[in-house]
């Protein structure tokens, strides 16, 4: 099952990912999205993943910029969603809260130019035209085997 996570830059230097938000497409999402092919559903899931990774960087005061992993599990451990991400309960795409992702499950990592921080920071900020902007914002696309290069450069952010 292909699921992406929401996360941060600082955290790709962790040992190893903690409890998160898991979002994937699911029946409802299909459901709600009757029109969309697999590709659209596969957006539709990685985008709320992207604005979960928000949630995440407006909460620990992380570098500006979003980070979605893309992941493949068999069969992942999923427990309800904590309170501090109710909001997202609603949203077709969550399963809930997924823990006990290695590493080498994590098939891509997706992050925001460093030109999108100025966007991601007028959402965080409450601008409602940015956080609509960040829609539109493609995040590029790394290999897992860039990991640890991506966690250095946020250290130089």
């Amino acid at each position: 099952m292909r699921l992406y996570l929401p996360a941060t830059l600082s955290e790709l230097s962790l040992a190893d990912l903690g409890p998160r938000v898991a979002s994937a497409v699911t029946a409802e999402l299909q459901r709600q999205l009757p029109d969309e092919d697999q590709d659209g559903w596969e957006m539709s899931a990685f985008l709320t993943a992207a604005d979960a990774s928000l949630l995440l960087i407006g909460a620990n005061g992380d570098v500006r910029r979003r980070v979605v992993l893309g992941v493949d599990m068999t069969d992942p451990d999923v427990s309800e969603l904590p309170e501090s991400a109710a909001d997202l309960a609603d949203l077709p795409s969550v399963i809930g809260t997924i823990s006990g992702v290695p590493w080498r499950a994590v098939v891509s990592i997706h992050v925001d130019e460093v030109a999108a921080s100025a966007i991601v920071t007028a959402a965080l900020a409450g601008d409602d035209d940015a956080y609509e902007q960040l829609g539109e914002v493609d995040l590029l696309w790394f290999h897992p085997t860039e990991r640890t290069a991506l966690a250095a450069g946020s250290a130089q952010a």
